[in-house]
C-alpha cells in the first residue's frame, strides 16, 4: 500500500513538471511567434528598402554618367573648404554606388513619386475631348515608359553583317607540320576549319613625305618638271610643314569628333617618340582652311537658298579667351545654320556670330528670292522674312513697275508661293505640352490639364500618322508630287483645323496655370505658320532635320572640344563644319573630300576664282571615285 502511495505522489509530482514545462514551452512559442511576425515585417520592410535602393542607385549611377566625379571632387576641395579626409570620404562615397546589371531594374530611373494612382474618379466627359477623339485615345499617353533594351530588339554587338561592310584581313593558321614535329609518333587527320571574325583596329601613324624632283629647262630658260602629277603642286600650304592629308585629317578629327587640337598633337608625338607637332601648328592651319575656304561655304549657302524650302535654327556656343576691350575672357556667341534636305540637294550651312539679332538672320537669308523657310517662333526670323520680302517688293518695282510689286504682295497674302514663306514648326508647340504632361501632369491623368495635354498630343500623333503614310507611298512613287500634296493636304486640314479649336477652348479653363496657358497660347499664335508646311513636298510637320545637323556635331562635340579662342576661329570652324558635314550628308568621307578639296585649291592657287569652275567641286556634284584617287596620291 505504501508503495502504491508513493508511486501516485511519484507521478503527481511528474504531471507537476510536466505542466510547468508545457507552460514554459508555451511562453517559448508566444516569444517565438512575436519575433516571427516582426521578422516578416523586417523581411517585408527589407525588400521595400532593396527595390528603393535600386532605384537610388541607378539615379546615382545616372548623374555619374552626366557629371565628372573628378570636377565634383575639385569643386568640393576649392568652394566647400573639405578637409583631406572628408574629401576622402566624398571621393568613396562617389565610387561607391557602383549599380551591377542584375541590380537595374528595367524603369523609368526619374521617376518622381509613386506611381499607384487613384483610378476612382469619374471618366472624361466627351465635352472635355475633341471631337476626332474619344477616352482610350489619349490613355497611352498618360503611361509611365519602359527604359532599357526591349524584346526582339536586335543591337549591334549581336549584328555579324558589319563584317560584310568591313575591308578583310585575312589570316590562315595551319599548323600540320609544327604538330608533326612535336607529335611524331601520332597520325593527323583534318576535321574542320574555325573562322573567327572580330573588329579590329589599325592605328593611323603619321610619315615623312619625300618628294625628290628632277628639273628642267628649255632653251629658253623656263623651269620645268612640277606641272604633271607630282604631289608637290596640290599643296594647299605650299611652303607649310603638313600635307593636304594630314589637314584634312586633323580638321575632321577636331570637327567632327570633337577632339582638341592640343590632344590630336599629343596622339602625333606618342605616336612617332618625337616631338613633330604642336598645338599652335595645327591651329594655324585650322584657321588658313577655314578662311580661305569661305567663299566655298558661301557657295553652299547660295545653292541652298535656290531651294524650294530650307531650314534655318541656332544654338549657343562659347568662345574662350575671347579678346574684347570691355569684356575680356569667355564670351557667349551663336551659331546659326541654314540646311535643305529635298530630292535635289541635301546640305548645311553654319556662321558664327556673337550675336543672336535679326541682322543675323538676315545675313543668313541675304539673296534668298523664294521658298519656304521652316523655323522655331523665335521673332528674328520673322523679321528676316519680312525684310528680305520687303528687298524682294522693292527691286519688282524698280525692276517692272509698281503693278507688278502689288501684284506679287497680293499674291503672298491669297497664300501663292511667292517670296519667302514663313513655315512653323509643330514639334517645338508639342514639345511644350509634353514637358508639361510628363511633369506637372504625370500623377494627376483625370485632371482638366492632363486631359488637354493628352488630347493635343493624341491630335498630333495623328498627323504624323497621315505624314508617314503618305510620304511613304509618295516615296515610293505611288503619289506624285501634286497627288501627295492635295491628299496630305485633304486628310491633315480638319485635324489641324481642330487642334487651333480645341486649345482656343481650352484657354479658358487653365487661366490660372501659367505653364499650360503659356504653351496653348504658343500653339495658338504659330498654328496658321505651322499649316504652310503643308504647301510644300519636302517638308515634314517639324523642324528636327535642322536640329539633327546640330546634335550630329555641333552639340555633340562643343563640350569636348573648345572650338575657338577668339571669334576669328569660331567663324573658320563654322566654315569647316559647313564642309565637313555636306560630305557627311552626300555619303562622302569628310577627310577624303576636304583633301580632295584642298588639292583643288592648292592646284589652282594662282587660278582667279572666276575664271575656275568651283561648283564642280560640291559635294553632291563630284565624282566619288576622283575623291578616292585624290585621298590616295
Amino acid at each position: 500500500m505504501k508503495n502504491k502511495e508513493t508511486s501516485i505522489e511519484e507521478l503527481q509530482r511528474k504531471l507537476a513538471e510536466a505542466e510547468a514545462l508545457n507552460k514554459q514551452f508555451e511562453k517559448t512559442i508566444n516569444i517565438y511567434n512575436s519575433k516571427l511576425s516582426k521578422a516578416e515585417s523586417y523581411k517585408k520592410q527589407y525588400e521595400q528598402e532593396k527595390e528603393e535602393n535600386k532605384k537610388l542607385k541607378v539615379f546615382i549611377s545616372s548623374l555619374q554618367d552626366s557629371f565628372n566625379v573628378n570636377k565634383m571632387y575639385t569643386w568640393a576641395s576649392k568652394s566647400e573648404r573639405f578637409t583631406s579626409s572628408d574629401l576622402i570620404k566624398l571621393k568613396e562615397m562617389l565610387f561607391a554606388n557602383v549599380v551591377k546589371p542584375e541590380d537595374v531594374p528595367n524603369q523609368d530611373i526619374a521617376e518622381a513619386g509613386n506611381n499607384n494612382l487613384d483610378e476612382s474618379t469619374d471618366s472624361v466627359s466627351s465635352e472635355d475631348l475633341p471631337k476626332e477623339l474619344n477616352e482610350d485615345d489619349i490613355k497611352p499617353l498618360t503611361e509611365p515608359g519602359i527604359r532599357g533594351r526591349q524584346p526582339g530588339v536586335k543591337t549591334c554587338g549581336k549584328n555579324k553583317e558589319v563584317f560584310n561592310h568591313l575591308t578583310s584581313d585575312k589570316q590562315v593558321f595551319d599548323d600540320i607540320e609544327k604538330l608533326k614535329d612535336k607529335y611524331p609518333n601520332k597520325k593527323f587527320t583534318y576535321h574542320r576549319t574555325e573562322t573567327d571574325l572580330k573588329i579590329d583596329f589599325i592605328e593611323s601613324h603619321n610619315v615623312t613625305r619625300k618628294i625628290v624632283t628632277n628639273l628642267y629647262r628649255d632653251q629658253d630658260g623656263i623651269l620645268y618638271g612640277l606641272e604633271f602629277n607630282n604631289p608637290k603642286k596640290y599643296d594647299f600650304v605650299p611652303t607649310g610643314k603638313l600635307t593636304n592629308r594630314t589637314i584634312a585629317s586633323v580638321i575632321t578629327d577636331k570637327v567632327i569628333y570633337g577632339q582638341p587640337l592640343h590632344l590630336l598633337a599629343n596622339k602625333m608625338n606618342l605616336v612617332a617618340n618625337y616631338n613633330i607637332v604642336d598645338d599652335q601648328l595645327l591651329g594655324s592651319n585650322f584657321l588658313r582652311v577655314g578662311e580661305r575656304l569661305s567663299f566655298f561655304a558661301e557657295l553652299i549657302r547660295k545653292k541652298i537658298l535656290e531651294q524650294s524650302c530650307f531650314h534655318a535654327d541656332e544654338t549657343r556656343l562659347k568662345v574662350v579667351n575671347y579678346e574684347a576691350k570691355d569684356h575680356p575672357g569667355s564670351k557667349l556667341g551663336y551659331m546659326w545654320s541654314l540646311s535643305c534636305d529635298t530630292k535635289l540637294l541635301s546640305a548645311v550651312y553654319y556662321l558664327f556670330n556673337v550675336s543672336r539679332g535679326a541682322k543675323i538672320a538676315q545675313e543668313m537669308l541675304e539673296g534668298v528670292t523664294n521658298g519656304g523657310l521652316q523655323v522655331d517662333g523665335y521673332s528674328a526670323y520673322i523679321a528676316a522674312v519680312r525684310s528680305e520680302n520687303q528687298r524682294i517688293v522693292d527691286e519688282l518695282a524698280q525692276e517692272k513697275g509698281i503693278e507688278v510689286s502689288e501684284e506679287f504682295c497680293s499674291d503672298i497674302i491669297d497664300g501663292e508661293l511667292r517670296g519667302v514663306v514663313l513655315v512653323g514648326c509643330l514639334a517645338h508647340a508639342r514639345r511644350r505640352i509634353s514637358e508639361l504632361q510628363k511633369t506637372i501632369y504625370k500623377k494627376k491623368p483625370r485632371s482638366a490639364g492632363a486631359i488637354t495635354c493628352g488630347s493635343i498630343l493624341a491630335l498630333i500623333m495623328k498627323i504624323y500618322k497621315i505624314e508617314t503614310a503618305t510620304r511613304d507611298k509618295y516615296n515610293q512613287g505611288i503619289y506624285t508630287e501634286t497627288e501627295f500634296l492635295k491628299i496630305r493636304k485633304e486628310k491633315t486640314s480638319p485635324i489641324l483645323s481642330s487642334l487651333l479649336e480645341y486649345a482656343k477652348k481650352r484657354i479658358d479653363k487653365h487661366s490660372n496655370e501659367m505653364n499650360l496657358l503659356r504653351a496653348l497660347n504658343y500653339l495658338i499664335n504659330q498654328h496658321e505658320v505651322i499649316t504652310n508646311y503643308l504647301k510644300y513636298s519636302d517638308l515634314t510637320p517639324d523642324n528636327n532635320f535642322q536640329e539633327r545637323q546640330f546634335r550630329s556635331t555641333i552639340i555633340r562635340t562643343r563640350n569636348n572640344s573648345m572650338f575657338a579662342s577668339n571669334e576669328r576661329g569660331a567663324k573658320a570652324w563654322a566654315v569647316n563644319a559647313t564642309i565637313t558635314q555636306c560630305a557627311m550628308m552626300n555619303k562622302i568621307n569628310p577627310a577624303h573630300y576636304l583633301k580632295y578639296l584642298l588639292d583643288a585649291i592648292g592646284s589652282n592657287q594662282e587660278t582667279l576664282a572666276k575664271d575656275f569652275d568651283y561648283e564642280k567641286l560640291l559635294p553632291w556634284v563630284v565624282d566619288y571615285q576622283e575623291i578616292e584617287d585624290a585621298w590616295i596620291r
